[in-house]
């Protein structure tokens, strides 16, 4: 008797908590629709909450019934189906669930600094540019609710995401197990001739050269629609300068006579951006010279990528049909197709940089499962590192940095030691000292570390320059001229500052008191630092996406006292037939349309999957698996040094996506074990 009146009692309860769970679901799906669905953009003209009011509901009706009750009902389905997941959590796990979920809401719902929101790569054009007016009260009540009803569906989210994995084994296996469900259907039919004669992708040469021809030929189309090819303004001046025409620094614009080449953009890029350029200058035709490094960068994109899923199939446990999913992805979203076909020294930088990232976590995945780490190994990574360093100059900061975080946290010390500070030594110290000079090679200019600082400081010269004493403005006026860096400062990039502001007479000891103000002035105005940098935020709020395109060439035109000219038959920064009829409209069309313009947008791989990788990671308590993230911090870090915002310089994140993305899975005493057998 009484244990029936506990189970009617439970039934009852059980009942309750579906109705509560119902209504609440109901009521934040409204919220949420209402609040979500119109663009701030509208939204933050109104001076006060009628109006805003007024405009948010004006917002979700210009959307259309059909679309706000699809978009209504699918905020019900993940609230219902996201609270019953939620609540049975830890403490532990919601409390980081929801730090998860506000932080990623703040991606959405800020906006960054852009110098334009009508190029074909801003994938959401109703987006403000630069700051809300958070002065008005009204206004920061909205955004606020605004920020908690993202948060809260994409808390949901989450905890369905979790949910699945975890009762999959945390592999996610079963997810895609749909044998018993379609017997005898043709969906089992198709899957099983896909698992007959589809080839899966292991860690062997055939199999990685199979998969790279196949990518490589299916992004035969996007190298053509954004053909024949596009230049980028470094490149061109690289070409310039690399032809033989008279050497001259492009910041400071002073000639370098005595010279061969110039560091300014790395040496190893121009070589072989010249050598693919004389190339088609001998065959007759300059630019199939440049077509074939195209393709060769798209093959070499293609090997990068295909090695790293090959590296994750083999250290996590995948099924074959997320297997092939990723497969797909890369081939389908045109984020590494598009990147591969600007000559630009990021795009010939990110696939090396892969290679070596995927070494790298080979590295630390053989020291925590106690496998043998051979000198190979060791001096693979150092090359890697160095091709890397050579072609980037930011790359051997992260290489070092990354590498000296193991050799902080983990045994075996001397084979990390090397692999830390050889790359450093020859990138940094070797090559400059010896090489350079011995060939030639003017060094990079001594303006280019202290662009950040000469933004900052002018930010501050325009702010305060009264409250400045004349010793200050002393220290300042040797390094820079304080009215032409005032008069081209520009909040989108430090360059315009550096560029025309930076005074090339200032020594070496000017250089060092002009930093060491620069500290001191970051305690006397930060707001005004702050200010001045605002397009840092840019790869961290959604936005640009990675999809690319551009004309054919831009920029130098005639520079140079032999008035060498790239592609004389083309106008400089005009689009090809095809750019303007194909890819141009195709790029357009991706930043807008679902799912490809979150797919490519580029703070989903800056953000989203970082952080969410390591939240798996804290969830489950895999705290060895951290010094994986060692190349995502560091590359992060780098994004507050750099003196403009271009997603090129956040090009490492999207390529070790999938690396990132395995990082919660990663098995070392699973990997111990299968070894031993």
């Amino acid at each position: 008797m009484e244990q029936e009146m506990t189970d009617e009692y439970s039934e009852k309860a059980n009942t309750g908590l579906a109705l509560l769970s119902i209504v609440i679901s109901l009521f934040a799906a409204t919220l949420t629709t209402v609040i979500v669905l119109p663009g701030l953009g509208s939204v933050q003209q109104g001076s006060d909450l009628h109006e805003i009011l007024n405009s948010a509901i004006a917002g979700v009706a210009s959307a259309g019934a059909l679309t706000t009750f699809m978009v209504w009902a699918g905020c019900v389905y993940l609230y219902c189906s996201g609270i019953k997941a939620f609540v049975l959590r830890s403490v532990y796990e919601r409390c980081i669930f929801a730090v998860v979920a506000i932080l990623l809401s703040a991606t959405v719902c800020f906006t960054g600094t852009w110098a334009s929101l009508d190029g074909e790569n801003a994938g959401y054009p109703w987006y403000s540019n630069g700051m809300y007016p958070f002065g008005r009260p009204a206004f920061t009540g909205f955004f606020i609710v605004r920020l908690l009803a993202v948060a809260s569906l994409l808390l949901m989210v989450w905890a369905l995401i979790v949910a699945m994995i975890e009762r999959c084994g945390g592999s996610g296996a079963e997810l895609f197990q749909f044998s018993g469900k379609l017997r005898g259907s043709k969906v089992l039919a198709v899957a099983d001739w896909l698992k007959r004669y589809v080839t899966p992708l292991r860690l062997n040469v055939r199999r990685v050269a199979t998969y790279t021809a196949l990518v490589t030929v299916c992004w035969l189309p996007i190298l053509y629609i954004n053909g024949p090819v596009i230049v980028n303004i470094d490149t061109v001046l690289q070409l310039i300068q690399g032809r033989g025409s008279r050497i001259w620094d492009p910041m400071t614009m002073q000639w370098l006579d005595g010279y061969a080449l110039q560091d300014h953009h790395p040496v190893l890029d121009t070589l072989i951006y010249v050598a693919f350029d004389r190339f088609g200058l001998l065959m007759g035709h300059e630019i199939v010279g440049l077509q074939v490094l195209v393709l060769l960068q798209a093959m070499v994109t293609a090997f990068a990528v295909v090695l790293s899923l090959a590296w994750v199939f083999s250290r996590v446990k995948v099924p074959g049909l997320v297997q092939m999913c990723c497969v797909v992805f890369v081939i389908v979203v045109p984020t590494f197709s598009t990147v591969s076909t600007i000559i630009v020294k990021d795009s010939t930088w990110a696939p090396l940089f892969l290679l070596w990232a995927i070494t790298f976590a080979e590295f630390i995945y053989r020291k925590q499962s106690e496998m043998p780490v051979s000198w190979k190994l060791v001096a693979l990574l150092i090359v890697l590192a160095v091709f890397a360093g050579l072609t980037k100059k930011t790359s051997i900061y992260i290489s070092t940095g990354a590498t000296f975080l193991v050799l902080m946290f983990m045994s075996g010390r001397l084979k990390t030691l090397v692999a830390t500070l050889v790359p450093a030594g020859i990138c940094v110290v070797l090559i400059p000292g010896l090489l350079f000079p011995a060939f030639r090679i003017a060094p990079g200019g001594p303006q280019e570390p202290l662009a950040m600082p000469i933004q900052q400081v002018t930010k501050v010269l325009i702010d305060h320059q009264d409250e400045l004493s004349q010793e200050d403005l002393q220290v300042i006026s040797k390094v820079i001229n304080v009215n032409k860096a005032k008069e081209n400062w520009n909040p989108v990039s430090a360059d315009f500052a550096k560029h025309y502001g930076y005074k090339p007479s200032a020594t070496k000891a000017d250089r060092s008191a002009f930093e060491k103000l620069w500290v001191i002035l970051a305690f006397r105005y930060p707001g005004s630092y702050v200010d001045s940098i605002s397009y840092v935020r840019n790869p961290f709020v959604l936005g640009e996406t990675y999809y690319q395109t551009g004309p054919v060439k831009c920029g130098w035109e005639g520079s140079g006292t032999n008035n060498v000219e790239v592609l004389p038959g083309f106008e400089s920064c005009t689009f090809s037939a095809q750019q303007n009829r194909l890819g141009r409209p195709f790029v357009n069309v991706m930043n807008r349309i679902p799912p490809f313009s979150l797919l490519g947008a580029e703070v989903l791989y800056v953000v989203w999957v970082p952080l969410l990788a390591l939240a798996l990671v804290i969830v489950r308590k895999r705290w060895k698996s951290l010094l994986y993230f060692s190349p995502v911090l560091m590359q992060l870090l780098v994004q507050f040094m750099v003196p403009s915002y271009q997603n090129r310089y956040t090009l490492g994140l999207l390529f070790t996506v999938f690396l990132t993305m395995s990082i919660p899975f990663l098995n070392p005493e699973r990997a111990e074990k299968s070894i031993s057998r």
